[in-house]
């Protein structure tokens, strides 16, 4: 009984891992997404920056559809769930970049890996501060439906959408 006892202790211990919590302030947490058109724009060609603070402060900058800088106010509770979507889709271990479309053609006995990157997709850079660790994500093309999620998250915080229902 005491041996089984033991194992089971024993097991439990091997199979929980606790990490150990790293504390930062709020002023060092960080979230950035900038948007960039490509090739030619059907109607207004839209250019603009999001910066949420952890604090909750928000800026806009952009042009297209809302012109100029505007300044809000969220919840640091709202950013510290968007930077949990961040960590949920494994950002830190993302690759830097999402351009190129890979395909796999078979010819004959060879396989032959082609890439092509289209001319029209918008180009959304994605930053990620906290504290010392920073990583940017370029999605440009044939990134994880994960990631894609993300602008669309920050652009519910801070995008062209919330100013102009100002």
């Amino acid at each position: 009984m005491k041996c089984r006892t033991a194992l089971l202790l024993c097991t439990a211990l091997v199979c929980s891992t606790v990490l150990a919590a790293q504390t930062y302030p709020l002023s060092s947490v960080e979230v950035r997404l900038v948007r960039t058109p490509h090739g030619g724009c059907l109607g207004p060609c839209v250019q603009y920056a999001i910066t949420v603070n952890g604090d909750g402060a928000v800026e806009y900058s952009g042009v297209g559809l809302v012109d100029g800088t505007r300044r809000r106010n969220v919840s640091s509770d709202e950013v510290v769930a968007l930077v949990n979507e961040f960590l949920h889709a494994r950002f830190f271990d993302a690759l830097d970049t999402y351009v190129t479309t890979r395909v796999l053609v078979r010819k004959g006995d060879q396989v032959m890996l082609y890439g092509s990157v289209g001319a029209d997709y918008p180009q959304t850079d994605l930053t990620l501060r906290i504290g010392d660790r920073q990583k940017t994500v370029t999605l440009y093309n044939d990134f994880p439906i994960e990631l894609g999620r993300l602008p669309e998250l920050v652009d519910r915080i801070g995008g062209p959408q919330v100013w102009q229902r100002k």
